[in-house]
Order: C-alpha cells, then structure tokens, then sequence
C-alpha cells in the first residue's frame, strides 16, 4: 500500500503516538491510504461445466480426469471454466453475483487466458496470478531481471465493492540461455530451475544435469526433460558466489531495490507501486468470463481514509 502523511497538533488522542512520529510538538497522522488494489465489477452470467464427479474425491484426481483445471464449491460441487474431458459434464449459466469463490477461481482463469491470447506468459500458482512480459526485461552480465505482475482476486467485507484486485511488482532473476549450456552445470545442481518452454513443470528443484537430460524433483517423484527448455534460477547467494558483489548491485539497481549510486533506494516501494499500475493497464481493464459475463477493473486504486476517534 501507498500512505500521504499529514502533519497534525498532538492533543490528548494522540498519547501513545510512537516518538518517530512525533515531531516539534506536532504528530504525524496519517491522511489517506491507496490501497495496492483495485475494486473490481462483476455483471452476466457465466457459462460453465458442472463436473459428475464425488464431492469426497481427490482435486487432482478430478483435474487429472477433466484434462483442466477445476473448483469445488461451498456445496461440494465440481466446476470448471473450460470444456472438460468429462462426457457427464452439464454446461449451466451461473450468475456473477453475489462473488463467490467459484467466481473468483473463473476470473483467474480468465486472466490467464486473456494474458496468454495477448502473447504473455501467465499462470496460476496458489491461488494467485502471476504474468511476465508486461514490462521489457534487463540483461546484466550473465543474468536477465524480469518484471512479473502478481494478481490476487479476493473479497473484503470492509469494503464495498464486489471484490479486490490486488497487484504486486515482482523481480524474477534468471541466468540467461538454458541449461543445456555446459558451463552453467556446475553452478545448477541443488538449485530451481524455471521452465523456458515445453510442457514440464513450470519451476522445480535440480537433482542433476547433463547436455541431454535435466532430471528435475517434483514433489516426491523425479522426472526427465529437456534441459534446452529451462533455465538457471538466479539467487542472491549465486550471483554472489559465482560473479560477485559488483554484479549483484548491478542486479539489484536493475531490480529497483539500490539506486545508481549503491544506495538503498527509498522510492523502492513507490516505484513497485506505479510499474504494477502500469502493468495492469497493459494487461487490460476489461476482463471476458465465459458465457455473457464480464469482470471490470476499476482503474482507480481502492483509497482508505484514515480519522481520529
């Protein structure tokens, strides 16, 4: 979030007010907050496919047997967005509002859908969007600094709109070229690998590597791909160790987190704050759901005001 400060007398309601806030017998007090958020305005009804299966079954289970991704609801129901594998599978028409759960697993799926459609990559980990390319990538020395935007679409009950579209500004770090660069293994095992292309898993753990194999851990299992379709996920302790101090704040003024002077750039916030505005504008405002419906996001970030009691 984004806070304008307002200078205030200090009177009785301000005992307690932290010393770093006071100041010549006044106190800091807080105006206003923006929210790092946006109200989002759901209308329709969405066409969407009511799985057969168990309300007890296994989640990947089902997925596995849909061939998608799917959503159970508050009364044990199956769903999903996309056209399921499942022959017993009904398409219904399912109102927008009031915004539940299913409406907001719909919406990420159709932020990724309407992401990918635009040439992006984007996906859905943990409940949560996450989508690269919306702003230019970084070349430094060895590595690559990308901007990732980072969604999550939740309902507040303090707040009176339909639901929240909440964005964050990520770095993501990267060696440049794939892991089928024999001078990159020595530095690859025992750490992540991101996938560059292919079907595989899309970040996982290094067992070991070779020109012709990348063996990745996946949960508890390890699987073989193609180390041409992954790349080196970079850390602050690897390009330390491996290019060195100098490297790393050239990383770091790339990210946004020191400036060009090797200072800690105190704007950092600010800044995360405007380029995932940006990237948001660019991924767009208005958002199809399936069937005739719409999602709508208010370009105005959520705005708090704050009042002494």
């Amino acid at each position: 979030m984004v806070g304008f400060w307002v200078r205030a007398p200090i009177d009785r309601r301000s005992v307690g007010t932290p010393d770093y806030l006071r100041e010549g017998g006044y106190c800091l007090a807080m105006g206003g907050l923006y929210l790092n958020a946006y109200s989002l305005t759901f209308v329709g009804e969405m066409s969407l496919w009511q799985l057969a299966a168990d309300p007890e079954a296994d989640k990947l289970q089902v997925r596995a047997c849909a061939g998608c991704s799917v959503w159970q609801d508050e009364a044990g129901c199956w769903w999903s967005a996309r056209e399921p594998a499942d022959s017993d599978a009904e398409l219904r028409l399912v109102p927008t509002l009031p915004v539940t759960s299913l409406g907001l697993f719909v919406l990420r799926e159709a932020l990724v859908d309407m992401a990918e459609a635009r040439g992006y990559e984007a996906w859905v980990r943990w409940g949560e969007v996450d989508v690269l390319g919306l702003l230019p990538a970084q070349e430094e020395d060895a590595f690559v600094v990308e901007p990732q935007l980072n969604l999550r679409a939740v309902r507040e009950q303090y707040i009176d709109v339909h639901a929240m579209l909440q964005f964050r500004q990520r770095m993501r770090w990267r060696v440049a070229g794939h892991l089928g660069d024999p001078q990159l293994h020595r530095h690859a095992c025992g750490g992540w690998a991101v996938r560059l292309s292919g079907t595989g898993p899309r970040r996982a753990r290094i067992a070991r590597v070779s020109s012709d194999e990348l063996v990745l851990e996946v949960g508890t299992e390890t699987i073989s791909v193609s180390p041409q379709d992954y790349a080196l996920v970079a850390s602050v302790q690897n390009v330390a160790a491996w290019r060195g101090n100098e490297v790393l704040r050239r990383l770091q003024i790339a990210s946004g987190t020191f400036t060009a002077q090797g200072r800690r750039n105190l704007y950092a916030v600010k800044a995360r704050f405007s380029a995932g505005a940006d990237m948001v504008r660019t991924l767009g405002l208005q958002i199809p759901l399936p069937g005739q419906a719409q999602v709508t996001i208010n370009p105005q970030p959520i705005e708090v005001q704050v009042r002494n009691s």
